[in-house]
């Protein structure tokens, strides 16, 4: 009987030592991280009601309505997107959040898988900057960029035009890898 319990401390004490020494890291999320996801919740408020829910949607929705698109049936899908992005990327599938519940959202998700989260990021900021890519070339034009920052209540054309020229252009567009990098920095890195 002493034998038997002397091995099952002998295991437990091994299996915690063996936690002890695991080489999986903990991923926290810093408070500047956190800082980054309220100013993102913020900008996303377009109805400035202090909630983030489809009714910022519309406000997206009424904007780019009045842009003629290349064809009149990409409207649909475009708001279709659009949409279906907000309710998974900002709205975690619930109606609405408050600031508290989007930061809290994102945090466990960056916590329990940092990989996961990054590659999640970049799926939205992929699928989000090829919605405002009118003519679906790869790129964002100076125009597109504008027309994005104006449907989402960013009216300051100096500072909108320093943002697009900040971007390593190309031709004078903004790749979509460099769009999305940006962003991606934004949305998931402690320190820049």
């Amino acid at each position: 009987m002493k034998m038997f319990l002397a091995y099952l401390i002998l295991l437990a004490l091994s299996y915690y030592a063996a936690a002890l020494t695991d080489s999986r890291e903990l991923t926290q999320a810093s408070s500047y991280l956190t800082g980054k996801w309220e100013m993102w919740y913020i900008a996303n408020d377009l109805n400035q009601d202090g909630v983030l829910s489809l009714d910022d949607v519309k406000v997206f929705e009424v904007f780019y309505a009045k842009i003629d698109f290349p064809e009149d049936e990409q409207r649909h899908p475009t708001f279709s997107t659009i949409e279906r992005l907000w309710r998974t990327a900002l709205l975690g599938g619930r109606s609405e959040v408050s600031k508290n519940e989007f930061v809290e959202i994102l945090k466990t998700s960056y916590e329990s898988n940092k990989t996961n989260f990054v590659e999640t990021m970049r799926e939205f900021d992929r699928a989000f900057f090829e919605v405002i890519d009118l003519n679906g070339d790869n790129f964002l034009s100076k125009e597109e960029c504008m027309l994005d920052l104006m449907a989402t209540n960013h009216m300051d054309t100096f500072k909108d035009e320093e943002f697009f020229n900040a971007h390593k252009l190309v031709n004078g567009l903004i790749p979509f890898e460099e769009e999305i990098d940006v962003w991606l920095r934004f949305q998931t890195e402690d320190d820049t």
